[in-house]
């Protein structure tokens, strides 16, 4: 039977993080939890303490320093690998599973026979509908899959770290995730890596998970709160460094789209509109010089 593991990563949510464990403690299929604390401060410690002395399958480390999701992330798919797993299964501490999801993804896995790079789960917001910040990108030539969709599996190009199941033999193949990202879009070069060098992934309709974020929108500058626009400037570093290397018509469409939101920052930002512009201009500056190492495991 394959060995398989859950990943939580998880900084200073402790009450969300509850909900999480007690939703992966309900699943239909059975698996280890790994809970990876990016150095709470807010007692998570205590509360994965008292979980521990109830449940066996259950494990804590802390990384020592908030490492960000993408370093996080990192740590925890290194240390799974290491403790010799042969599938991972990613979410933040936030994301709160539906008694199957597991179960579903396991199907999915041997209907496939391993033949997939990742799957991804259905990510809904907390009024059903589909969460838009975790919306997966459908492969380019999709219906070359289309077998699959008799099983209900969409092909994707890019899944989230809201419910991402991966196997440790791709994780040795591609390397992790590029931990100095820190914050946002790691999980999209990750994605990309993946399908561009190992195997296409696959959207699994029937695993649903609930993402309980504040709102369901997407990550936008424009209307951001003014206490985490400094995040932004990380955001479009790592947007550049998406598209390099992509060709001419890439770098024209990408400059073209930083117009459009610099102008619709100036026009309807409600506040600090010098500092969302320069967070912009900052971002990508940093991005053309942006060329961080990829780790492999041996």
């Amino acid at each position: 039977m394959s060995k398989i593991i859950a990943l939580i990563l998880t900084y200073n949510r402790k009450k969300l993080l509850q909900e999480a464990i007690d939703a992966l403690l309900k699943q239909t299929a059975c698996c280890d939890i790994l809970i990876v604390d990016n150095a709470s401060t807010d007692g998570t410690k205590e509360i994965v303490k008292d979980y521990k002395g109830s449940y066996t399958n259950i494990d804590y480390i802390n990384t020592g320093s908030n490492l960000g999701g993408a370093g996080g992330f990192s740590f925890g798919i290194k240390e799974c690998v290491k403790r010799e797993y042969d599938y991972i299964w990613l979410m933040d501490d936030d994301t709160i599973p539906y008694p199957t999801a597991l179960e579903r993804l396991i199907e999915a896995k041997d209907k496939l026979k391993d033949d997939f790079g990742f799957l991804s789960s259905v990510v809904e917001w907390t009024d059903g509908h589909m969460c838009k910040m975790n919306m997966p990108l459908v492969a380019d030539e999709w219906w070359d899959y289309a077998p699959a969709i008799s099983h209900n599996l969409l092909a994707i190009k890019k899944g989230s770290f809201v419910s991402f199941f991966i196997s440790s033999k791709t994780v040795k193949r591609v390397g992790l995730p590029i931990k100095e990202f820190f914050i946002w879009y790691d999980d999209s070069e990750y994605s990309r890596r993946i399908v561009e060098n190992e195997n296409i992934g696959y959207l699994v309709a029937d695993s649903r998970v609930l993402h309980k974020m504040g709102s369901n929108s997407k990550v936008d500058i424009v209307t951001e709160n003014g206490d985490r626009l400094q995040r932004y400037r990380m955001a479009y570093r790592n947007r550049y460094y998406l598209n390099k290397g992509k060709g001419i018509k890439i770098y024209v469409k990408y400059y073209i789209h930083l117009i459009s939101v610099i102008c619709n920052v100036i026009k309807n930002a409600p506040d600090n509109k010098s500092k969302r512009v320069n967070m912009i201009v900052l971002g990508t500056l940093d991005g053309i010089k942006f060329n961080p190492p990829i780790e492999r495991l041996d």
